[in-house]
């Protein structure tokens, strides 16, 4: 983990008894030997060469990329060895809050669909809703929030997790938090909310190692995005209840003239 001051810059992922999950170098473990203790006393990571003729360093530079670098006898310098993060989108919350991090773009960063730049050219800064939600002003009588399906996204960490659900529960559980701002159901994994602000959003294929999901995102009612396509969903119970029931005569009807 690599802090900037009290914030969450990087992290190397976890330990798996070998190596940090999220620096794929660590496996060339005949060149170093590394070893991680942390317990309720200590916490502290070591490095140390089977080779002790070799010479290297981890160093942080200035863009504040951590870097393992080997002394070369032959041309007399330093050969980098691994470094991290390789790319802005690695960086943890690089686009902010409800931002969305894209590799292909120019500006790298984006808001989720229903949001905006909280301030212009400073992403650090994260995104504010276009609209505010309906369940947050209490003396508001509208429609109810709804949510807006987007593929192809990593998914925010800190989630919780409620296996023996299912899908239209999931989204009701969301609903009935207004604190829950985004779900997330697999048939695998189950159901997942997330509460508070989402951040480290990233495009698929933008971070190694990580596939892209489905992900539903809570937005006002009043949002065009929620007005078209199939992609946005609102729970209206009551909306249900009153078409079927003027759907079941006529079928009763239909049923007594064809007997």
């Amino acid at each position: 983990m690599e802090w900037n001051r009290s914030h969450r810059y990087w992290s190397s992922g976890e330990w798996n008894g070998e190596r940090f999950s999220l620096i794929p170098e660590m496996r060339l473990k005949y060149i170093f030997n590394y070893s991680y203790v942390s317990n309720e006393n200590e916490s502290y990571f070591t490095c140390s060469l089977y080779n002790t003729s070799y010479l290297s360093r981890i160093v942080i530079d200035v863009s504040g990329q951590i870097q393992q670098q080997t002394w070369m006898e032959g041309p007399w310098n330093w050969l980098l060895f691994w470094s991290q993060p390789k790319t802005p989108g690695q960086v943890y919350g690089f686009c902010g809050v409800f931002g969305v991090f894209h590799e292909n773009s120019s500006s790298f960063c984006e808001c989720l669909k229903g949001f905006k730049p909280l301030v212009q050219d400073d992403w650090s800064s994260g995104c504010v809703r276009k609209s505010p939600l309906q369940c947050q002003n209490k003396k508001s009588i509208g429609k109810e929030d709804g949510f807006l399906r987007m593929s192809n996204l990593t998914l925010p960490a800190n989630s919780k997790t409620y296996q023996k659900v299912s899908a239209g529960r999931c989204r009701l559980d969301c609903m009935e938090k207004c604190s829950c701002m985004a779900y997330t159901y697999n048939n695998n994994i189950g159901c997942s909310l997330w509460e508070g602000d989402l951040i480290n959003l990233q495009q698929s294929g933008a971070a190694d190692g990580r596939a892209g999901a489905e992900i539903y995102i809570r937005l006002a009612a009043s949002e065009p995005e929620l007005q078209i396509g199939n992609d946005s969903t609102r729970t209206d119970v009551c909306a249900k209840e009153s078409s079927h029931a003027k759907v079941h005569p006529v079928l009763a009807l239909i049923s007594v003239v064809f007997w």
